[in-house]
């Protein structure tokens, strides 16, 4: 993999960053964890939704990122609604490889 190709210079990684939370709705100071994988059973999303609703309960603002879209979202969607969390979920859907470096600053 070529780490430098996803890596954005100053000041394009800061208005990445702010571009991106924005869209997703979270504030400068939460911790955003992020997925960039199909949503498949296989890649196991839910794991990081109630690693997200763990940290959370513990008082630490936290979100939970998924780039990427697949037959389980609709699953993931309910999973965050059922662990009261669905506020601190964002599902990117389909990202073009092009737009990655944003999404990961």
């Amino acid at each position: 993999m070529d780490n430098a190709w996803f890596a954005l210079s100053e000041p394009a990684r800061s208005l990445a960053r702010a571009r991106v939370r924005r869209t997703i709705r979270v504030s400068d100071d939460a911790v955003v964890v992020a997925s960039s994988a199909k949503l498949i059973a296989r890649k196991r999303p839910t794991d990081l939704l109630d690693a997200v609703a763990r940290i959370r309960g513990r008082g630490i603002a936290a979100h939970a990122l998924f780039i990427g879209d697949g037959e389980e979202r609709g699953a993931l969607e309910r999973r965050a609604a059922d662990l009261g969390v669905a506020d601190a979920c964002s599902i990117a859907g389909f990202v073009n490889q092009g737009e990655l470096p944003a999404w990961y600053a």
